[in-house]
């Protein structure tokens, strides 16, 4: 799905990302969460189904990776395609009465299709360890990554700003995404009398 108005929706169109030119397909239109109606990832298997002759002939015999349950459960039952899961959230998480997901209210659809496409995919890439502790018995071959980093995009600042430590959270605030650890981090930095600045965005 794509933010800008001015690219047109079913059509491949060449952008550049990093300096690199990629083709993409954009199958629908997305604007501000605060706004959004329909989920992102519902939006997207929305235009999978509409522009799946174009997807399908895309997906053919190509390595396919997805970032969500949802979506591997659409290239599956569309596309009878396997695709590679790397998994970064958790059920559990997303279906706590403290998510702001709206998995929430359909706990038991979730589990199924957390089940049926962890069973089916080509390869199951955990990057939590907790998530793959729980769930590596039951999915298809599988391993657990670290989170990690382009060290080219993101650096060590070693100059303290206005001679503080400037600390940025980047992320909604919702118990998946973890904003208490930037509390914690705080406090710590507190306790051990660190002058710091914290800028929540």
């Amino acid at each position: 799905v794509s933010q800008s108005r001015y690219v047109s929706i079913g059509d491949w169109v060449t952008i550049k990302v990093e300096g690199v030119l990629v083709k993409f397909l954009p199958v629908g239109r997305t604007q501000n969460a605060k706004v959004n109606f329909l989920p992102n990832s519902l939006k997207l298997i929305l235009g999978l189904i509409r522009f799946r002759k174009k997807v399908a002939v895309a997906v053919k015999d190509s390595l396919v990776n997805v970032h969500r349950i949802e979506i591997g459960f659409a290239l599956l039952v569309l596309f009878f395609e396997r695709p590679i899961l790397f998994l970064h959230n958790s059920r559990l998480q997303l279906t706590s009465s403290l998510s702001g997901s709206r998995w929430k209210y359909f706990p038991i659809l979730i589990k199924f299709l957390e089940f049926f496409v962890l069973r089916n995919v080509k390869v199951v890439v955990f990057l939590s360890r907790k998530e793959y502790e729980r769930l590596k018995n039951i999915a298809a071959p599988n391993f657990h990554i670290q989170t990690w980093y382009n060290s080219i995009i993101f650096h060590n600042r070693r100059k303290l700003l206005n001679g503080n430590l400037h600390l940025l959270w980047v992320g909604r605030l919702e118990v998946e995404k973890n904003p208490l650890l930037i509390i914690d981090i705080a406090e710590e930095l507190q306790r051990r009398s660190i002058q710091f600045h914290l800028t929540l965005s």
